[in-house]
This record gives C-alpha cells, sequence and structure tokens, in this order.
C-alpha cells in the first residue's frame, strides 16, 4: 500500500475510504470459484476430448508457460518454495499469493512446484472445473416454458424492474 501512495496518491486515497472486504485479496472467500461457462458452449464441451473445460484447459496452458520462468526448492513432502516470495502447500491446494486459493485453478507458482515434485497441474484444478461434473450438472433434461402463462402462479406482488435511465455526460 505504501507503494501505492507514493505511485498513485489519489488511487489510494479512493481506495481508503472504501472497506478493505470490496478490494483486498485477503478478505476475498476461497470457498467458491466462477468462470461463468455459459449454455452456449454446451456444444463445444461434449466435443472437447480433455478432462477440464476448454476455456480452463488454455488457462492452465497459459499458467504452464508463465511457470517456465520460476524456479522451485523443495521445503518438505507437500511444501515447495518460489523464490522468497511464494509458498505452496499442494496437499491444502493452497499458495501464499491465493491466486490458487481463490480461482482453484493452480497459479505459476504451484504449477512450478508441481513439475519439480513430478506431479501433473491437471490433477489440481478443482472439480467444478472438470469435464465430468460439467456433463453431470447439465445431462438432466430441462423443460422449456413457451409463454408467461405456463408460469406457476404464487402468492406474491409482482416484480418491478428497475428504472433504467441512460447514462448522463458530465461537463
Amino acid at each position: 500500500m505504501n507503494d501505492m501512495r507514493t505511485r498513485n496518491t489519489a488511487a489510494y486515497e479512493w481506495l481508503m475510504q472504501r472497506p478493505a472486504t470490496h478490494w483486498s485479496k485477503s478478505h476475498f472467500s476461497t470457498t467458491t470459484y466462477s468462470d461463468e461457462e455459459g449454455p452456449y458452449e454446451e456444444d463445444q464441451m461434449m466435443k472437447h476430448t480433455g478432462d477440464l473445460c476448454p476455456k480452463i484447459a488454455k488457462i492452465l496452458e497459459d499458467m504452464k508457460k508463465k511457470s517456465m520462468e520460476s524456479i522451485a526448492h523443495l521445503n518438505g513432502k507437500d511444501e515447495s518454495a518460489y523464490g522468497t516470495r511464494f509458498r505452496l502447500h499442494l496437499g491444502d491446494k493452497t499458495c501464499s499469493c491465493r491466486r490458487w486459493d481463490l480461482t482453484g485453478i493452480p497459479c505459476p507458482h504451484a504449477i512450478c512446484g508441481m513439475y519439480y515434485m513430478g506431479h501433473i497441474p491437471e490433477e489440481y484444478v478443482h472439480e467444478c472445473y472438470k469435464k465430468e461434473t460439467f456433463i453431470n450438472t447439465y445431462s438432466q433434461l430441462m423443460g422449456t416454458l413457451n409463454d408467461m402463462d405456463m408460469w406457476p402462479k404464487v402468492d406474491f406482488p409482482p416484480l418491478i424492474p428497475p428504472k433504467c435511465e441512460k447514462p448522463t455526460r458530465e461537463a
């Protein structure tokens, strides 16, 4: 934060006016992952031959390339250090950079440590990104509703959409 304050005081002041829970990685949840796969990707998924979702496989390949710039040092059976900056634990699937913790996809530091220890990075990607999980999730038949008359009736007042206003130009 001190580095940010010296580089851009306005950005530092802006962040200080907001709760750290909204912008600091240390407050982000590590129990949910999101990659926003859409239903339009279902055909692409069925044609894909790998174990991971296509988008995740591409991200992991990019991470593998970045990991080639790293050097790992073994500290224990499941621990590896990336220089003096990042520590990872393969058993817990965590890295001190928190990228792996937050996304469920191994970061370059973790991948470097995995290769050093003879492990395969694909095995450490969270289950929610596996092709099998995707297929199991979307394998159930979902009936369509052609008309609003087919919607189930409820005893609540109808929801009113918010007012949408065009953004105004500031002078």
